[in-house]
Parts: C-alpha cells; structure tokens; sequence
C-alpha cells in the first residue's frame, strides 16, 4: 500500500492534537516543519511515499536546512523530533516497514543561560510597580508578581481563568504543557504547578 506523506499530514496533527493533547504552537510549528520536508522532496524531485524515505534523504534534509536555508540549530532539533513523531506514528499504524529517523541525531545549539534578576534589581522593580499610578497597574504589578515569584511560564499566565484560583485556600492551579491536572499537595504552599 503506497501511503503518501502530505495523506497522513491532517490525520498524524489530530492524532498529536486529541491523543497527545500537544498545544496549538506545537501543532502549528509541526505542520509547518512537515510542509518543509514535504517540499524539500518535492524541490529535490524525490518520492513522497512514506517508504521511500530514509535516514540519507532525512540527512540531506537536515543539511539543505541548516545550510542553505539557514535554519538555527535549535529549529532545526524542533523539525527533526516531528519527523521522530511522523515516523513512529506511522510505524505505529503500520504505514511504513522501516524507521527512516533511525540513527538521526540533533544539532548541537548553543545554549543560552537565562539572565536572572538579582534580590535588589527585584526590590527595585517592585517598588517601581507600588509607585504606578496608570490604570491598569495593578494588574501589571499581580501579573509580574505572580512570574518573579512563583516560576509560572509566561502562557501560563496568559491562560490563567479565574476556575484556577482558589482563594479560600490561596492557591492557584496551574496546568503545564500537556495540561495534565495538578498532583496532590502535601506541603500547603500557595503555587500547584503541573
């Protein structure tokens, strides 16, 4: 049975989508780098049938991309471990007889240490916050509050709902990446984090 890449595209993204629970940017950014590999064969005039792909043209792929389409190392490990996940869904599905990811590794990137604020930048900030006078300042004060303070991400803040906090206790509930529930709390502290 010849299985074609761009055929499986919709169903492999509802599948990572409703199974996998990815986000809607994990989503995007993964049809995105399959559309990629997916005019890479068609531009290099290669079969798009799933199981005429092979670690070779992956390589290839990985070396047009980084070299001629300048594509960062660290966007470049983000396509790569979609086409890990395309490939084992098809395996999975038994849509494909070999693994063409096989013996493929990441880029190295250059990693980028975070930049902290340190107790007094932190006390000068908050202090600036106290001072503002704007209409929507104390939003802005609870919202850099709650990051400095708690190490919530910054989308989880945006898609915080009032459901989440629990004022009767102090608490707010926050769901991760795969927007798990939050385990149990067994130390009272006023931040759950999943």
């Amino acid at each position: 049975m010849e299985v074609i890449l761009i055929g499986n595209l919709d169903e492999f993204l509802l599948y990572l989508e409703v199974e996998q629970n990815y986000s809607n940017n994990t989503l995007i950014g993964y049809e995105s780098d399959l559309k990629s590999f997916l005019h890479f064969l068609e531009q290099h005039k290669r079969s798009t049938n799933v199981d005429d792909v092979n670690p070779t043209i992956v390589r290839r792929f990985i070396q047009f991309q980084m070299g001629k389409a300048h594509v960062s190392p660290r966007s470049m490990q983000r396509r790569i471990s979609c086409l890990k996940s395309f490939c084992n869904y098809c395996l999975t599905n038994n849509l494909l007889s070999s693994d063409f990811m096989a013996g493929i590794k990441y880029p190295k990137s250059d990693t980028k240490l975070p930049v902290y604020m340190n107790l007094q930048e932190l006390k000068q900030l908050f202090a600036g916050l106290d001072k503002d006078e704007r209409p929507l300042s104390l939003r802005n004060e609870a919202m850099i509050k709650l990051l400095a303070t708690t190490g919530m991400r910054k989308q989880e803040l945006i898609s915080l709902t009032w459901d989440q906090l629990d004022f009767y206790n102090e608490t707010i509930r926050i769901f991760g990446k795969k927007r798990a529930p939050p385990p149990p709390s067994f130390h009272g502290c006023s931040y759950h984090c999943c």
